[in-house]
């Protein structure tokens, strides 16, 4: 019966993380990939990548909600800080 229980609360969490939409921040492209990656492999399904640049502004006011935004703290064009006023 246990095991039955664990398999059904596993189940049920990666049927909600498959629900969650992540926007990676980063100028480096390398960097946003890595981490999209990384999130795709929790399970999270819907990961977007930007270089923090003027789509990124679109992205944030268009394109969520987002449930979780991961950002570079310093970017050339804006830091993660300015993202979030």
């Amino acid at each position: 019966m246990r095991n039955d229980a664990a398999a059904a609360r596993a189940s049920t969490h990666a049927a909600t993380r498959a629900q969650h939409h992540a926007l990676v921040i980063d100028d480096d492209p390398r960097v946003g990939d890595v981490l999209a990656g990384a999130l795709k492999d929790l399970g999270i399904a819907q990961v977007t990548v930007s270089c923090g640049d003027a789509t990124t502004i679109r992205l944030i006011n268009g394109g969520g909600p987002y449930d979780l935004i991961v950002t570079d703290m310093a970017m050339p064009q804006c830091d993660g800080l300015q993202l979030t006023r």
